[in-house]
């Protein structure tokens, strides 16, 4: 393990599997965070159906970045002014057939190709995402959708350019910062968000960028979702507001992981 003190915080390093993990990324990236629902109504659905779609998706959002010089503080500034983010909620609480649950699905999914296409992105960087992974390559299997998008997408999830940001930064023997660890519990884990801002907090330049300031927690938005399509709740006009903030948040917070990893953890 590598050592350095960054802004005052002792940071440990296993630069070799950093630097492969990075080496695998290919530019342009798009890095994505989503929201899901569950659907309650699943007995009316086939069987394959019931299984692989359990969670929906209502709100994404996303950067593109063109190479890892823009991961840069400076540059991450401006590329905070492109984040792209789509949240809409069905209107039906309960879906009575599975075909109108896949209309509402392709919004998000076209929404997300499009993105995809028209920046020729190349590799997908998810933030411990894996549910929304599988959510993707299930709609391939039942998409009827534009094939030439179809065979695209197919394409690229062939090619297995999906990585998992988290998967590295939560790794506290990859990625660890000793002096938050627990003497008396050496196998407590650091959140990935946790970590982020520890590393920040003595940085102007990254506080610009991300402030740890998200105004509704994954918890609260999965259980006030569930209640919604459960009919014991009235969304109030600035839920959907706050979870786009929120997915843009935790996008940011991913691309100041990667601007970390680029900046400090590579091999040299």
């Amino acid at each position: 393990m590598k050592e350095f003190e960054i802004n005052g915080i002792q940071l440990e390093i296993d630069q070799k599997v950093v630097s492969k993990f990075l080496k695998q990324i290919s530019y342009p990236i798009a890095i994505i965070d989503f929201e899901t629902f569950r659907t309650f109504q699943k007995n009316n659905f086939p069987a394959q159906a019931k299984k692989d779609f359990l969670e929906k998706i209502f709100s994404v959002a996303f950067l593109i970045i063109n190479k890892p010089e823009d991961l840069t503080p400076a540059k991450l500034a401006s590329k905070k002014l492109r984040l792209f983010s789509k949240t809409q909620l069905p209107k039906e609480k309960k879906f009575a057939d599975f075909n109108n649950l896949l209309e509402f699905q392709m919004i998000f999914y076209r929404f997300l190709i499009n993105k995809l296409l028209k920046y020729h992105v190349k590799s997908l960087v998810f933030l411990g995402s894996r549910t929304e992974v599988n959510l993707l390559k299930n709609y391939l299997s039942y998409s009827f959708d534009d094939k030439k998008y179809k065979d695209k997408l197919s394409y690229f999830f062939q090619r297995n350019k999906i990585f998992d940001v988290y998967d590295i930064w939560n790794n506290d023997a990859v990625v660890n910062l000793p002096q938050y660890k627990d003497k008396k519990n050496k196998n407590n884990r650091i959140g990935a968000t946790k970590k982020t801002m520890f590393l920040i907090k003595n940085d102007d330049a990254y506080w610009k960028v991300l402030k740890p300031e998200s105004v509704i927690s994954n918890n609260d938005i999965g259980r006030t979702i569930d209640q919604y399509f459960s009919d014991k709740l009235a969304l109030l006009d600035n839920f959907l507001p706050y979870v786009a903030d929120h997915n843009q948040n935790d996008v940011l917070v991913g691309a100041t992981i990667l601007s970390f990893l680029y900046a400090y953890c590579q091999k040299k």
